[in-house]
């Protein structure tokens, strides 16, 4: 999912740098940022930063044409489902952003949130240290209230392009740098939805008195103010502002995703891991929100309470872990999250075999406090069955890179990636290095270690000379790719032969490169479990003379052809059903007519509970836990988050539950709107 940040400048580097890094900061991995910068000419060197700048696309306008016109043609640019619209002279407080998000999420109605600025601005706020969201006149049921704007707000993107953004087209405004926020949030106000103050949301405003300030203090800004109050005055002449609707005037057209928290597995000490290792991350951000806690590497004493923070402030629909045993994440700790958010689903994913640490006394307390486990070793399953733990087969994919970009590497009749963390596979790289010598690749861990002629490691050895390993490619997957891509053959044996289908991700990741073709030692189960089939996609050999001969074999000229072949046959195959959006789509929808793999669990992933009204009023505001309101319009639906189901109910007394939700209504969103 997408954020938008639209911000004009003009010769304010320092200031535009810090704006920009105190955005970033409020979002964690997971949910991106895309940054429209709209330059007035600027000389201080701002335009050959932003070029160093992969997230900021910049509109050179060359001259100063004023805020009105700067913020419309940046914001009409702007991809994100929500676009923050934002002075280049500001501080975000941390989590601000993220807190807008999940309250346009929650709030159906609510067509934009005010950030909290600290702006002197007349006697009533005296001091910098008072936080405040400014006000304007609208008309409600006959009535004058005042009703927030927002200077520095998160908006809709389609009400915000259905509104005309800041006006800069609209031949009845005729503004040039203000007055234009005002305009923005009292169209929003007539169509209905409203401009909302939310707990957190707030920045810093340095108001800095500099040239292009003077500038715009000379660009007549009471003809700015007139421009905005003539658009809504009474027969007087009175600015009275909008008339605000009991319902909006128009359909809402976001629907609510889901909000999932992943906790994947980073090893410390492997920076390469958090650019590349990113595919399940992505394929989970085109189904919703996603924060992205790297739980392995939190300083020390602070797991626990960063772990809960996250879960109170984002309010997860979805916790999806990746939890190899109980020493970090405990089953105390998953109680404590679930207590927070009740609705909460839980799903674990063991990405590699571990079955000691997978079916622990241990491991299996704490899956008891999980809705689904999903595991790459399919041996565990008989386990988990006894123990009552739903449980269900699903593989890793391979990463997607740039292949426009790829590394330059040399060129391997066999290449072979992966650690040599035992003696087995120590053996496999000696008798590789014997028969091709520097025609062989090996990259991973230990290779160096020598063998004894017995073929058992020698430890301490420190002269001896290494036996060819040339690098390390873990989770470096660009690096990976270009390898296979430019190899004949790639060698993988399988360690662990009793653990049914399970396999190692360079598996698919050798077969996405579509270069080498891979002779694989045999694994149980799986043309079964993946579809991966012996001479059509892969080769599959038993020991270490039937490895060998098959080399012999492919290598040879005269199948050149045929290899070319099999590694594009492989390739289309692994694009077509093992991408990690394959993936998710098999988790939340099903693929080729088998229902989704969260079908069996008895926690449905639900969003929202419907209720209906009994009894005879039109309309009327329902309010449920906490600061949470609903507007009620019979004979509609009224959906309502699931912790205030039961007190409306009891509250009011004139309300039932609805037993089915429409998939497709706004506010019930779940996983059938999958990709949408």
């Amino acid at each position: 999912m997408l954020i938008s940040l639209v911000t004009g400048t003009y010769n304010r580097l320092p200031l535009l740098q810090n704006m920009i890094t105190s955005a970033r900061a409020c979002l964690p991995r997971g949910i991106d940022l895309e940054i429209i910068l709209v330059d007035g000419g600027s000389t201080d060197g701002t335009i050959d930063w932003c070029a160093t700048q992969s997230d900021i696309t910049l509109i050179p306008h060359g001259k100063l044409l004023g805020a009105v016109r700067a913020f419309t043609d940046g914001a009409n640019v702007a991809r994100g489902r929500y676009v923050v619209l934002a002075n280049d002279d500001i501080t975000f407080h941390p989590l601000s952003i993220l807190k807008a998000i999940v309250h346009l999420e929650e709030h159906a109605k609510c067509g934009a949130v005010a950030f909290e600025d600290n702006r002197r601005v007349d006697p009533y706020y005296p001091t910098n240290d008072v936080y405040h969201v400014l006000t304007a006149p609208a008309q409600r049921n006959g009535a004058t209230v005042y009703v927030p704007y927002a200077q520095v707000g998160m908006f809709r993107r389609w009400l915000g392009n259905t509104i005309g953004w800041w006006g800069a087209d609209d031949p009845k405004f005729n503004a040039r740098t203000y007055g234009a926020d005002n305009y923005l949030s009292s169209k929003i106000w007539e169509l209905g939805y409203s401009v909302d103050r939310v707990d957190g949301c707030r920045i810093d405003d340095s108001v800095v008195d500099d040239d292009l300030r003077e500038h715009n203090r000379n660009q007549h800004p009471e003809r700015d103010s007139e421009a905005y109050y003539d658009l809504w005055r009474d027969s007087s002449g009175r600015h009275i502002g909008p008339t605000i609707p009991n319902t909006p005037a128009l359909p809402q057209q976001d629907k609510r995703a889901l909000r999932i928290l992943y906790l994947p597995i980073f090893e410390a000490g492997c920076d390469v891991q958090y650019a590349q290792k990113r595919g399940l991350r992505d394929a989970l951000a085109r189904v919703g929100w996603v924060w992205e806690f790297d739980y392995c590497n939190q300083p020390e004493g602070k797991l626990r309470e960063n772990f809960l923070q996250i879960i109170r402030e984002f309010q997860p629909d979805i916790l999806f872990t990746q939890l190899h045993g109980a020493n970090l994440i405990s089953e105390s700790m998953l109680r404590e999250a679930r207590s927070i958010c009740p609705t909460m689903l839980f799903l674990n994913w063991n990405g590699d075999t571990h079955r000691t640490n997978l079916v622990s006394p241990v491991m299996l307390t704490l899956l008891q406090q999980i809705d689904m486990q999903l595991v790459v070793n399919n041996s565990v399953m008989d386990t988990y069955r006894d123990y009552n733990i739903a449980s269900a087969y699903w593989q890793i994919a391979f990463e997607p890179v740039d292949e426009r970009s790829l590394p330059d590497v040399s060129k391997y009749d066999v290449i072979m990636q992966g650690s040599a963390y035992n003696d087995n596979r120590k053996r496999i790289g000696s008798l590789l290095r014997q028969r091709y010598g520097d025609k062989l690749g090996l990259y991973g861990d230990y290779w160096n270690d020598p063998l004894d002629p017995n073929g058992v490691r020698i430890r301490g050895d420190e002269n001896f000379i290494p036996a060819g390993a040339q690098g390390r490619s873990l989770y470096d997957f660009a690096l990976g790719r270009a390898l296979y891509k430019n190899s004949k053959i790639s060698v993988a044996s399988n360690e662990f032969p009793s653990d049914y289908g399970f396999f190692s991700n360079r598996v698919f990741e050798c077969l996405a490169a579509g270069g080498a073709i891979l002779l694989q030692q045999r694994v149980p189960g799986l043309t079964e479990l993946t579809g991966l089939t012996d001479g059509i996609h892969l080769i599959e050999w038993s020991d270490f003379d039937d490895l060998l001969d098959k080399i012999r074999w492919w290598l040879d000229k005269k199948r050149d052809s045929a290899r070319r072949k099999m590694a594009k046959v492989a390739r289309e195959f692994v694009f077509e059903r093992h991408s990690f959006d394959y993936r998710v789509k098999e988790l939340f929808v099903g693929v080729d007519d088998k229902p989704s793999l969260l079908a069996p669990i008895k926690r449905k992933l639900q969003t929202w509970v419907g209720l209906r009204y009994l009894g005879m009023a039109s309309q009327l505001g329902v309010r449920g836990l906490g600061d949470r309101q609903y507007e009620c319009n019979p004979p509609q639906i009224l959906y309502v988050h699931p912790d205030d189901a039961p007190y409306i109910i009891n509250q009011y007394g004139v309300f039932e539950m609805v037993s089915d939700i429409a998939p497709e209504d706004a506010r019930a969103q779940g996983v059938a709107a999958y990709g949408g």
